[in-house]
Formats: C-alpha cells, structure tokens, sequence
C-alpha cells in the first residue's frame, strides 16, 4: 500500500496566523487590535471524494494496476478561545495566556469604562492574582501596570462560587479594593476604582490585557473565555471551516 503525501504548510500557517486577531466593526466605540496567546488550537478534518462513497462503497474499476486513485479535502477549524495555566507538568508552553486589546489612538485610563469578561474555570480557581485584568498605562518615561482582580476579598482566591463569581461582570464598575495600583508612586495593593483613577486617570493606556498566569500555585483552565470587551470592543473569535489548500490525488 502506498500513500503519496502533499504539504500544505504555508495554508495552514497562513490560517493559524489570523488566529492572533479577531475581526472588528466599524462600529466599535473604541477601534484597536486584539492579540490572543495562544491562539485558537486548530482542528483538522478530511472529505474523502470520488471515487470512494460516503458509505465506502467505490465506482473505481479494475484496470489491473492495482492501484485506487484517492482524493481529499482537508479543512481546519478553529476550537474555542481556552485559557490555561498548568504548573503541574515540564512543559512551559502552557503555563500562561492572555488576550490583550491596543487601542488604536489615544486613550487615558479614565477614558475606559468597560473592562469584561465572561469565563468558566474547568479546572481551579482564582488565586495568585489572577485571573485578571492587567492595564499598562504610561506617562512621560513612566509605563507601569495597574492590575485589577478577579475573585474575593482580600484574597482573591475564589472566582467561581456564586457570591463570588464576576463573569460578565463590569470590573470597572464593580467596586471594592480590588484595583492594585503598587507600580504607581503612592499607589498601594489594595485600592479602589477612585483610587486608581486619582493616581493614573490622566495616563495614557498601552494596552488591557485579561491574563491568567498563576499556575504555579495550582493549574488552572478556563474553557472557554468568552465575550471579552473593553469599551464595548468585544473580541470574536475564529468561526467556521476554511479549505487548507487544494490537494491532488494520492493514491493506494
């Protein structure tokens, strides 16, 4: 039996590629650029064509040559948005993730006011401050972080318990000491949105990242991460099955 292979690497790298960005509207109150790590884990699937039948049966006459000419289609289509923290194991390929929105012109921390996500932990929970959100704002020479926590207080262990579940929820507008503005000069770990808006609220904002790093302390997954938004920019995910390339007949 004999297989003739064919490559398509540059389709399928050309495809997975896309899966760093999602598409915007023009619409969209606050334009900028989402950058996904790592992307969206594709899923392949093939399509056996004629001569072979769906139900394996074959029009293919003898010619004694013994040999079946085969033809397929092969299709990859992305999974769902995953995020994974997993200190359990030696790989490092899997110990973070992040999604992160770059505005696409100017604007001050005081300027956002929706920063959301909706998530669903599979595996662990909240802990080691994250999951969160992570503002990187700059001012002069200074570019510092203000991180916003996911889960209970004071700890931020929990996330996932009704009473402590803020999936879908505003984390601007959600209120408590839940804003760490320790990077800034007279900033501290524990403040609020007034806090942060009176330190940092004139900076300009680099990027906002939602990140879930704290494997270390326990794995942790969320599948999927969904509806993220920031100033009702919502990053849309890869949908839908896209041809990897046209492939000639092998044979067997």
């Amino acid at each position: 039996m004999k297989f003739r292979r064919f490559a398509c690497s540059s389709a399928v790298a050309a495809l997975l590629a896309l899966s760093a960005s999602s598409v915007l509207s023009a619409a969209d109150p606050t334009p900028g650029t989402w950058v996904l790590n790592p992307p969206q884990v594709g899923a392949y699937s093939t399509l056996v064509q004629q001569p072979i039948n769906a139900d394996g049966t074959s029009n293919f006459k003898s010619n004694g040559k013994a040999v079946i000419p085969i033809k397929f289609g092969l299709t990859i289509a992305p999974g769902p948005v995953v995020f994974t923290s997993i200190g359990s194991d030696s790989s490092t390929d899997n110990d973070s993730s992040f999604l992160s929105f770059t505005p696409d012109s100017p604007l001050l921390f005081a300027d956002i006011s929706e920063l959301r996500a909706n998530y669903t932990f599979t595996q662990g929970n909240c802990h080691g401050g994250a999951l969160r959100w992570s503002v990187r704002v700059s001012s002069g020479s200074a570019t510092k972080s203000v991180f916003i926590y996911y889960g209970d207080l004071p700890n931020f262990t929990d996330c996932t318990t009704p009473v402590n579940n803020q999936s879908g929820a505003n984390m601007i507008t959600l209120g408590g000491l839940r804003f760490d503005t320790s990077q800034v000069v007279s900033g501290t770990q524990y403040n609020d949105y007034a806090g942060a808006l009176a330190l940092v609220g004139s900076w300009t904002v680099v990027r906002a990242s939602l990140v879930l790093d704290a494997g270390w302390g326990g794995d942790q997954v969320i599948n999927p991460i969904q509806n993220v938004t920031v100033n009702g920019n919502t990053f849309v995910p890869l949908s839908g099955s896209t041809p990897t390339c046209e492939l000639p007949e092998a044979s067997i």
